[in-house]
């Protein structure tokens, strides 16, 4: 395989290669290698984020029963207001 960069992404791979591996044989396909890796563990992230935000969205759109039936809570909104002794906070 053959890959091109311009030059200043050849001086960044160079350093990074240098910094991490030293002289090493090797050291830039080390260097490459890992930068794929890094680009497919965010994109398998992206994709998990993406379900986990399917399945919040259908659980929001199914709603919560708070084990009322289809009484409601409170009949005016007044009643939210009052403390356990009938008076207002």
């Amino acid at each position: 395989m053959y890959i091109s960069f311009n030059k200043e992404d050849q001086e960044i791979v160079r350093h990074l290669a240098e910094n991490k591996y030293g002289g090493k044989k090797g050291a830039i396909t080390e260097v490459l290698r890992a930068g794929v890796h890094l680009l497919l563990e965010k994109e398998q992230d992206e994709v998990e984020r993406q379900k986990r935000i399917k399945r919040f969205r259908a659980m929001m759109d199914k709603g919560f029963n708070a084990g009322l039936g289809n009484r409601k809570a409170y009949e005016k909104r007044d009643d939210i207001y009052e403390d356990s002794r009938g008076g207002r906070f």
